[in-house]
């Protein structure tokens, strides 16, 4: 990614990576039972957007992470219908708000 942002940065473009949730991730009420089981006694579940999270700030990439939008938001519950994958407008709006002022507050440094 450091390569893309140094060849688009170069073209004048600014590069923007969007950690897009899961359904899984927002909307852990619609798991199977066993799976929210395993949420509920499980006190910190694995996940790797913190990892992401640390690499892309130790290379100076622009990120949005969208779950920490959708939580800061309140809306997990709205992010995704209950039938479907694919995450609803509100979660995608918010998340290009957010990509936006990042943007804007990266080019600010340069």
């Amino acid at each position: 990614f450091s390569e893309l942002r140094d060849r688009l940065d170069f073209m004048g473009k600014s590069f923007l990576f969007i950690m897009a949730p899961s359904k899984s991730d927002a909307r852990e009420d619609m798991l199977p039972p066993l799976w929210q089981f395993r949420a509920h006694h499980v006190m910190e579940p694995p996940s790797l957007y913190p990892v992401w999270e640390k690499e892309l700030s130790a290379r100076k990439i622009v990120y949005v992470n969208s779950l920490d939008v959708l939580k800061r938001a309140g809306i997990s519950n709205d992010s995704f219908p209950d039938t479907g994958i694919h995450w609803s407008m509100l979660a995608a709006g918010l998340t290009w708000e957010e990509g936006v002022r990042r943007l804007r507050c990266a080019c600010c440094l340069h």
